[in-house]
């Protein structure tokens, strides 16, 4: 999903899953104005954010707007460099926006304080194209739902909904401890198996 206040862009973004029913239903389409009501910013491998989104408000539909602006990548190292408070608290938590303050906008761990923040691709997640998302400096992030048997390379960017306790197996070929996590993205959740050696 890719948000915009009309100047920057953050390409990384997620609906959580009780928000599915907002995109089939088409409440919510592509250039639609939103209000992030309660969010989650997740910091994964300390410089890339993912966003969350778990409460919005449709303010328009996007069939009913034109393009906003110019919006380009938020570059946090040049945009940032005069607030390093609003930086310093990087712990992923769960945010309520103040209402009709302007839409489409970023709050950072502080509060009060609009940023974006980036990722460096202009794909929308989800949308069945692998790569979705690409970081220079590391591998492609793919949507669940684009995995196959063929694929052998790949990295997913998605959020654990529950995780079963470690339970132990003994058969005629060994034993073994494994565990179940359930994972989620904005493409399909699927139910994942680890085996602890």
């Amino acid at each position: 999903m890719v948000l915009s206040d009309s100047v920057h862009a953050h390409t990384c973004a997620m609906l959580a899953t009780q928000l599915n029913y907002m995109v089939s239903n088409d409440e919510l389409d592509a250039k639609a104005i939103i209000r992030l009501d309660k969010y989650i910013c997740n910091i994964i491998q300390e410089t890339r954010k993912v966003l969350i989104l778990l409460e919005v408000t449709v303010l328009k539909k996007g069939s009913e707007c034109v393009r906003y602006g110019d919006p380009v990548q938020f570059d946090e190292k040049t945009e940032g460099k005069g607030s390093n408070a609003a930086i310093q608290n990087n712990r992923p938590s769960v945010q309520q926006s103040s209402g009709g303050a302007q839409q489409n906008r970023f709050s950072n761990n502080t509060g009060n304080a609009n940023r974006n923040q980036s990722s460096s691709s202009g794909s929308r997640f989800g949308s069945n194209q692998a790569p979705v998302s690409r970081n220079q400096n590391g591998p492609a992030v793919f949507p669940i739902s684009s995995l196959n048997p063929y694929h052998n390379r790949w990295t997913i960017c998605a959020r654990v909904t529950s995780k079963s306790n470690i339970r132990e197996w003994s058969n005629s070929r060994g034993e073994g401890r494994l565990f179940s996590v359930d994972l989620i993205d904005e493409s399909v959740s699927v139910l994942t198996v680890w085996s602890l050696t």
